[in-house]
């Protein structure tokens, strides 16, 4: 056995592969923090697109039509934690520990778990009930009030999901007791009830530049950008997801499985293609705030550092799996058009009022219930 204390948690490896020792083997390349989550997320959300294709493929939802529809949905939120779950211990204990990082505790991830299951029983339970009396026109009209709801109401959410207490700065924002390094905080609700979260240990220096530019990102528009496109997204492909999915609809439990696994499909595509449009909002806020004379690099550094330690990638997985551009790509100060803030992630938090099966699979919250509400970001 050779001993990992030097990396100060005391792990002990054994003859057994870890999972990232297996990972690391199999990518043929030293395997870093970021590179091992990466490959968690790709096994978490690979796990659910696969078992959309072989629901639909072999019609699991007739397994279903037995049941009343609060029974059925129990059942199927019950299967997503159990199946989920491994994923979450390897993403918030397993990993973290592996490389020194902070580990989250099962009560707090337990909690987590609960509170998004509830949620995601209530939404889809409201939206079955509108589509079986009024068709798709009341059940989008439920799923557009839900998402709304979703927005106004997430510094609440996330304050339950994460467990964290708030302390409330002279310029109003919330600072978060968060522990998890990767927690950024950013803008939650709507109109008088906004607020901007940011964690309550960051440094002086680091909270005035992130007011900044977060600042910025809200007087450009991107943040309502940002919004509009995560809440389109979202409606659209729960109406797409009827040709998705055949047999979809409102008619008995087993349909309506068919719809959620269709919009997990539709959610498989946001992951591959909003990361693109979510990315130029980062660049743009970068511009903005230089503009105005002040330097977010140094800030920036930290940032990443406390995240996933990831200064560079490779192009194509910039391309497909990250909203928010690496370090070296936003040092290379490239033009910044418009851009959607968040609007990758947004989706997913969003995507609690259907619900699709992707929401927590991710590879930068996977296991991490502090960034299920409040995504990381810039």
């Amino acid at each position: 056995m050779r001993d990992f204390s030097a990396r100060g948690r005391g792990w002990r490896e054994r003859e057994w592969e870890s999972p990232t020792q297996a990972l690391r083997r199999a990518s043929g390349e030293a395997m870093t923090y970021a590179r091992a989550r990466l490959w968690l997320g790709i096994s978490g959300v690979g796990t659910w697109v696969l078992a959309a294709l072989a629901g639909l493929s072999w019609q699991w939802g007739s397994l279903l039509d037995t049941l009343p529809i609060a029974g059925a949905l129990a059942m199927v939120v019950g299967t997503h934690l159990v199946v989920q779950l491994p994923f979450d211990w390897l993403g918030g204990v397993r990993l973290p520990a592996q490389f020194g990082r902070p580990t989250v505790t099962w009560t707090r991830l337990l909690r987590g778990v609960g509170l998004q299951a509830i949620t995601w029983w209530t939404a889809s339970l409201a939206i079955y009930v509108a589509g079986h009396a009024a068709g798709i026109g009341g059940a989008l009209a439920v799923l557009m009030a839900g998402m709304v709801t979703l927005i106004a109401i997430q510094g609440a959410l996330a304050r339950l999901v994460g467990g964290w207490k708030v302390a409330v700065d002279p310029k109003g924002a919330w600072l978060a007791g968060s522990t998890d390094p990767a927690f950024v905080g950013g803008w939650v609700g709507l109109g008088a009830w906004r607020r901007l979260v940011m964690p309550a240990w960051w440094s002086p220096a680091m909270r005035s530049v992130q007011q900044q530019r977060r600042q910025e990102v809200l007087r450009s528009g991107a943040r309502t950008f940002g919004l509009l496109v995560a809440v389109a997204y979202n409606g659209v492909g729960f109406a797409a997801s009827f040709a998705l999915a055949p047999g979809a609809g409102f008619g008995s439990p087993g349909e309506y499985l068919h719809l959620l696994l269709g919009f997990t499909l539709w959610q498989f595509v946001g992951l591959l293609t909003l990361p693109s449009v979510s990315r130029g909002a980062v660049f743009l806020a970068d511009r903005l705030v230089e503009q105005r004379g002040l330097a977010w690099q140094e800030t920036a550094k930290a940032l990443d550092q406390l995240q996933d330690d990831e200064p560079s990638r490779s192009p194509w997985v910039e391309r497909i799996f990250h909203p928010v551009p690496s370090l070296q790509s936003r040092l290379r100060k490239p033009s910044a058009g418009w851009g959607a803030w968040q609007a990758a992630r947004l989706a997913l938090y969003l995507s609690w009022m259907v619900p699709g099966l992707l929401a927590r699979a991710v590879h930068c919250n996977a296991g991490r219930p502090e960034l299920w509400v409040l995504f990381p970001g810039d």
